[in-house]
């Protein structure tokens, strides 16, 4: 029988408004820890989980748990909040999760229990043992393993039809981490009801202590249910929320979900991505649970590939260590195994991409997992069937980078099966939804294949004197036509740190110092003369022979590069981001350098 809570002064009125910093710091933090009742201890550690403060939290518990005198029912509890600490981090300790037992009961304590158990398992999900896996493995449950989360949120609805404040404070920290649990295992639905019957059990006895930890979770959940007006609504109350609070891992989070949803609608990112960014970086975050961290990592590492820059996911997701060493469940475990097979490929690494794949099927088959792997295995399948890259010497002597990963397809694949999933589901609104964002995408990715082709044809021609990348001169052509760096990213789908790196890299090759330079800057281009064709227009032109090398702006180079790739001028236009009549001055000024008439003549001197 559990004792019945006795509230330090201050505390009942601390858990009217939200956050945890009251309760766990300040005048009702002191006398929470100055209580020499162990249940009191066992609140404060509970409270101080939510505050950054992990580590004092554990040493709390574990002082509980050898202190002579602790009622059992006490000691229960205590023993239960710092196993779930041990599932969240690790490092505070090491416990046989595959072999635990999953309690009968069906209180706060056997909840968490069940939750400890199915996070731990879902980290522990694709870390290959030390001494590597057996040939007959076989993935985990992944049936057994909802069954494991399906129980605790039924149980948790069912505690939280109470009317008892007791009970309540007593699963408090399960109102958050049961939602959460389900996130990882994509039961959004589930999110949405666990969620509600909170806020309502709360709202009944005038607890506000977690309503921004509550705008979080809706807030994440109606995003990955494609409702990105209301997701964005949530998110940006509860970023607001967490920005008050001491610990910012949440506020991280938060953030890093903000940028989610500005990549997915197409508009420009949150304005303070460079304090994320600045946070990131000092690791003070490390500190305590880094499973939160982590998971900010997660997410951006989801922003960049969106974006189609697999190599920045890549470098993001691994920022804090390799696969094996991330706190991070089997669902943001794939999104990494995705992005490193994707760049190992690109790179012509055909055993780093069989690796991940090795990975990915030692995993429990959950619909995601199962998604990823599959499209890894077909790009995978794909390449080894195309033969090997050009060695990296070739390279080297031709001045040229390595072929990079185009994304675009996958995107596609995956937007496309978004759209299924919401109409397989009878969701209308999600339906149209997808519906909207695969039409957009498709055309920024037609405009993007014009470009790509463009600008091959373009590199091709460009003397061997000038050492740029067929990237470093997509960049230069765009950033010549006054395009930003994040109007840039937004067209080749890439990041903006990437787009930066290509900027400076360009700089470098053509021997400018600032971007404004590049406006007038001209490439040497070794074309030929157009070729011979009926009637006397086409005769004259055969025999003004291009001397080469032509001097042809960045600019007008890529708009003459289209045109060899046949594209129309709004082809042009949307391919640059520019006008149709930005796009006829052009035109006319290189039909003058080239000393032709016509359009055919333009595109022969490249594709002669």
């Amino acid at each position: 029988m559990q004792p019945t809570t006795v509230l330090v002064p201050g505390e009942r009125e601390a858990l009217a408004e939200p956050g945890f910093d009251r309760l766990a710091l300040g005048a009702v933090g002191a006398a929470l820890a100055a209580a020499v009742d162990p249940a009191t201890s066992v609140r404060l550690a509970r409270y101080e989980q939510f505050t950054g403060r992990e580590t004092e939290a554990d040493a709390r518990l574990a002082g509980v748990l050898t202190a002579p005198g602790t009622p059992a029912e006490v000691a229960r509890e205590a023993e239960s909040l710092r196993r779930l600490g041990i599932a969240f981090e690790p490092a505070f300790g090491e416990l046989d999760w595959a072999g635990a037992a999953l309690p009968r009961e069906r209180d706060s304590v056997g909840i968490r229990e069940r939750v400890s158990i199915a996070f731990a398992r879902l980290v522990a999900d694709g870390r290959e043992p030390a001494h590597g896996w057996a040939d007959d493995h076989r993935a985990g449950d992944w049936d057994g393993q909802r069954a494991i989360v399906d129980d605790a949120a039924t149980a948790l609805l069912e505690l939280l039809a109470s009317e008892d404040l007791d009970e309540l404070l007593r699963a408090i920290d399960l109102c958050v981490w049961v939602p959460m649990i389900q996130l990882a295992h994509a039961d959004h639905q589930g999110v949405v009801t666990v969620v509600a019957a909170s806020r309502a059990a709360h709202a009944r006895t005038g607890l506000r202590v977690l309503e921004v930890f509550f705008d979080y979770l809706e807030g994440i959940v109606r995003v990955a249910m494609l409702d990105l007006a209301e997701g964005k609504r949530l998110l940006d109350l509860a970023v607001e929320g967490f920005a008050e609070a001491s610990d910012r891992r949440w506020w991280m989070l938060g953030k890093a979900a903000q940028a989610l949803v500005a990549v997915l609608t197409h508009e420009q990112l949150p304005p303070d991505l460079d304090e994320l960014e600045r946070m990131l970086v000092s690791g003070s975050w490390r500190r305590g649970r880094r499973s939160l961290g982590q998971a900010t990592l997660m997410l951006m590492a989801i922003v960049f590939a969106s974006s189609g820059d697999l190599e920045g996911a890549k470098r993001v997701a691994l920022a804090d260590g390799g696969l094996d060493e991330l706190v991070v469940p089997a669902t943001d475990r794939i999104v990494v195994i995705e992005a490193v097979g994707h760049v190992a490929l690109a790179e012509g690494d055909l055993e780093t991409c069989a690796q991940m794949l090795r990975i990915a099927d030692h995993m429990m088959a959950s619909p995601i997992v199962v998604a990823g792997r599959e499209r890894l295995r077909a790009a995978f399948e794909a390449r080894r069937l195309a033969g090997p890259l050009p060695s990296s010497a070739a390279e080297e002597t031709a001045g040229r980078s390595a072929p990079e990963p185009d994304a675009t397809l996958e995107q596609l694949r995956t937007r496309w099966m978004l759209l299924a999933q919401a109409v397989e589901l009878g969701e209308r609104d999600a339906a149209f939804n997808a519906l909207a964002e695969f039409d957009a995408f498709a055309a920024r990715a037609r405009a993007a294949a014009v470009r790509q082709r463009a600008v091959r044809l373009f590199h091709a021609r460009t003397a061997e004197s000038v050492e740029l990348s067929a990237r470093q001169l997509e960049v230069a052509s765009l950033a010549a036509a006054g395009l930003t760096n994040r109007e840039i990213a937004a067209r080749l789908f890439l990041g903006v740190r990437t787009v930066e790196g290509y900027v400076a890299g360009a700089l470098r090759a053509l021997g400018l110092t600032r971007r404004s330079e590049l406006a007038g800057a001209a490439l040497p281009m070794r074309l030929d003369a157009p070729g011979p064709g009926p009637g006397p227009v086409a005769a004259r032109e055969a025999t003004q022979a291009v001397v080469a090398p032509v001097l042809l702006p960045l600019r007008q180079g890529q708009v003459a590069a289209l045109i060899a790739a046949g594209a129309s001028n709004a082809d042009i236009a949307a391919a640059l981001g520019i006008t149709e009549k930005t796009v006829d001055k052009h035109i006319v000024a290189v039909k003058e350098r080239l000393g032709t008439s016509t359009r055919t003549g333009i595109a022969a001197a490249f594709t002669s």
